[in-house]
């Protein structure tokens, strides 16, 4: 069954389910001005209220009202997924109502708050001791991590900008993986496309293809990154970084579109404290080695 179809059905279901979780604000009472920012980013503010995270649209940097349609849909895609997912999902909706004309605009929303830390800094031998994080249970996190990327895929949702920062991991003794940053995802509900507009160009897939001089993510895509992260995260490297003998003066994204990794090249620089190669199975450093070429 389709997504859109699944999503469909559950109609009725969503109607009484986005009343409940339409928060209305007044917009002259400025909720956010005494709350202080957790961070910033180029669309919005992330505020951390009791459980929740709290992300506020930044009106000069989106489109609001396309960016509001966004988080309807994707509540209404959180309807179809397994009631057991890990994604960080919206769960409510918020919008502002404006006394003097009368008007009602989107301006953020909410989603339950994962007590995590970037997975991206589990590339550091620091990271890796205080929370007791081995090579192996990296791998294990990394499976965990391709599992829910397929089953996203399978409901038609397409990550985009995949990498190491987008993850949180529990710092329990589970480490839980959590795929974050939803709303930049690549998503079509009832016919209405709403793509991913944002990428790291370093975890760029050479062979993306291009409408307008608008990247279309795929599954393709975001296996690319996938793999890219796997690599930089089981090594400490991206297997584009380092120098290589052959392009001695091109960047790594210059290099990634030519195929031109490191692994197995002699005479390739290494950048310090990375992870022996080793470590990684014939079998496996094959794979990603085949893969990248």
């Amino acid at each position: 069954m389709s997504t859109n179809t699944m999503v469909k059905d559950k109609k009725k279901i969503f109607e009484q389910y986005v009343t409940n979780r339409t928060e209305i604000l007044e917009k002259e009472k400025n909720y956010f001005n005494s709350i202080n920012c957790n961070s910033e980013g180029g669309e919005g503010k992330i505020y951390v209220m009791q459980n929740d995270i709290i992300k506020i649209f930044d009106k000069q940097a989106v489109d609001v009202k396309l960016k509001g349609r966004k988080i309807i849909a994707l509540m209404r895609l959180g309807l179809a997924l397994p009631k057991n997912h890990r994604f960080a999902l919206p769960y409510k909706f918020i919008v502002e109502y404006d006394k003097k004309t009368n008007k009602v605009e989107p301006i953020g929303f909410r989603m339950k708050k994962i007590d995590g830390k970037e997975f991206a800094i589990l590339n550091g031998k620091k990271a890796c001791k205080d929370y007791n994080v081995t090579l192996k249970k990296i791998l294990e996190m990394l499976l965990i991590i391709k599992y829910d990327l397929h089953v996203l895929h399978k409901f038609g949702i397409i990550v985009g900008d995949l990498n190491e920062r987008n993850i949180l991991f529990e710092t329990n003794n589970n480490l839980t993986p959590h795929i974050i940053d939803c709303d930049s995802w690549s998503i079509t509900v009832d016919g209405n496309h709403y793509p991913c507009q944002v990428i790291m160009p370093s975890y760029q897939d050479p062979l993306m293809k291009f409408k307008d001089k608008k990247a279309i993510f795929t599954r393709e895509t975001d296996n690319f990154s996938f793999m890219l992260m796997a690599f930089k995260m089981l090594t400490r490297m991206s297997p584009f970084a380092g120098t290589h003998p052959k392009f001695p003066d091109l960047t790594p994204e210059e290099r990634i579109v030519k195929g031109a990794h490191i692994i197995g090249v002699k005479g390739a620089l290494l950048p310090k404290n990375v992870r022996n190669f080793n470590v990684i199975s014939t079998d496996l450093l094959k794979l990603f080695k085949d893969f990248f070429e």
